[in-house]
């Protein structure tokens, strides 16, 4: 059974994004202001963490989604799908113009298969290539 988790869930994001983005990816700086005003999401299958997002409404009512990260073993099994699509709905209740997210470069195919556009050029976030990349708000 699958379970998406709101609130109270701290332990479980930090945990995600410090396996995944830290330790697997070597970022340093993860852990930023933005998390306190953001919406954090963690997904389980029975009961087991699996992975988390954040996401927030900017000052020109763009939703933006973050953080989006999966542990090793639950990877390739539509996880990632499912919180980018939960986020989506949940940004969606702010009525946001748009839905857009910073994607590792080598991730766009998957961002694609979800309705994601590339805009503008690559730049990098920690020496890792990214793409912006936006989605409408249907």
């Amino acid at each position: 059974m699958m379970t998406l988790k709101w609130e109270n869930n701290q332990d479980d994001w930090i945990y995600v994004r410090t396996e995944v983005f830290i330790k697997q990816q070597g970022f340093k700086n993860e852990f930023d202001d933005m998390d306190e005003q953001s919406l954090h999401l963690t997904i389980y299958k029975d009961q087991q963490l699996v992975g988390c997002a954040r996401g927030y409404v900017t000052d020109d009512n763009v939703a933006l989604i973050q953080r989006i990260a999966v542990l090793a073993p639950f990877r390739r099994q539509g996880f990632g799908s499912t919180i980018v699509l939960a986020m989506e709905d949940k940004l969606r209740t702010f009525q946001p113009v748009e839905i857009r997210l910073h994607a590792q470069a080598d991730k766009l195919a998957f961002y694609e298969q979800l309705g994601y556009q590339a805009i503008g050029d690559q730049d990098f976030d920690e020496d890792v290539p990214h793409q912006w990349m936006k989605k409408p708000v249907l």
